[in-house]
């Protein structure tokens, strides 16, 4: 955003690898529908998993189909190429409160 003005628009594009990563088979599982806990038995649900490394990651179902859940590890925008549009509508200082915490204030403008 350096130099530019009030009135001025850039687009920003964001790579995946610069972004939330390239999406990842090793971050798919499919498993007999019997061998998970009925509260996952639902599109969308939240199950929190830990690797022998003891790193702990979420996933979301994603899939049940044939008696098999299927449950992805990887970020919804994995994989994919992000491009923004901004439109500069004003500019000001930041606040000292601001500088020192080192972004804007809750009450500043907010990107949409």
């Amino acid at each position: 955003l350096n130099g530019k003005r009030a009135g001025d628009s850039i687009n920003v594009t964001i790579l995946p690898e610069e972004g939330f990563g390239q999406w990842r088979a090793e971050l798919m599982y499919t498993d007999d529908l019997e061998n998970v806990p009925e509260n996952f038995h639902n599109i969308g649900a939240e199950v929190e998993m830990k690797n022998d490394a003891g790193d702990i990651r979420m996933f979301k179902v994603s899939a049940i189909a044939e008696n098999k859940l299927t449950v992805d590890g990887n970020h919804p925008l994995a994989g994919k190429t992000l491009i923004f549009t901004i439109n500069i509508l004003g500019i000001r200082d930041a606040t000292p409160e601001e500088i020192r915490a080192g972004r804007g204030s809750e009450t500043s403008p907010m990107l949409h």
